[in-house]
């Protein structure tokens, strides 16, 4: 990751368009001489650049068996607070804990419902203190008036540039996360969801950490 400053030497300043972590802008400021990630200010302390997991919700949380249950549905908002996948959610909650990673959400609940709401939904299900710290923009295609998710994840990065690494957990088609690395990508199934250890493996290898 390349180093930016102005000629004030203090940074750049990015908005996050609702951070819920007490963080309504994050300043990157040039550290002269230093061969490391960048780092970045917080209420006027030094943290090292995050690690972000953009997450699906339906595929992902939400699997065949919970839908056949009655227990999830998305769709429905009296049901949106429902009980996901307990393999899923203990996967997503290990690489939480051992990556340090945030979650950026990019499931069409985004389009319903305000970070704090979507944080409370995650909690009932499962999620141990969600670090969530946005949500993708939303991107219309005109051909088929569908979001494009890798144009809008990509979008999402290009607006804040003090993250360090990520990944990609969806079940979406390739044509939709055609912009992204394929090594950036975790592909879910609908019927194990996140709830794969093949695939909480190779999403503890893309974001780089030790097994």
């Amino acid at each position: 990751m390349s180093y930016r400053h102005n000629s004030g030497g203090f940074g750049i300043c990015y908005s996050t368009g609702g951070y819920v972590d007490s963080w309504p802008v994050i300043c990157s400021n040039y550290v002269q001489g230093i061969n490391k990630s960048a780092y970045f200010l917080k209420k006027m302390e030094w943290v090292e650049a995050m690690k972000v997991i953009f997450l699906d919700i339906d595929g992902v949380l939400i699997t065949l068996k919970n839908t056949l249950s009655g227990a999830a549905n998305t769709e429905n908002e009296q049901d949106d607070r429902n009980i996901f996948d307990e393999a899923a959610v203990a996967n997503l909650n290990r690489l939480l804990e051992e990556t340090g990673a945030r979650l950026v959400v990019t499931s069409s609940l985004r389009l319903r419902h305000s970070i704090s709401q979507i944080i409370l939904i995650l909690e009932a299900g499962g999620v141990v203190h969600p670090p969530v710290i946005g949500v993708t923009p939303f991107v219309i295609d005109n051909k088929n008036n569908s979001g494009q998710r890798g144009r809008e994840i990509l979008m999402w990065l290009s607006e804040n540039s003090y993250v360090d690494d990520y990944v990609v957990v969806d079940d979406c088609g390739p044509e939709e996360l055609s912009d992204i690395p394929p090594e950036r990508i975790i592909h879910t199934n609908y019927q194990d969801g996140f709830g794969s250890d093949e695939v909480y493996r190779q999403a503890v290898s893309a974001l780089m950490v030790e097994v």
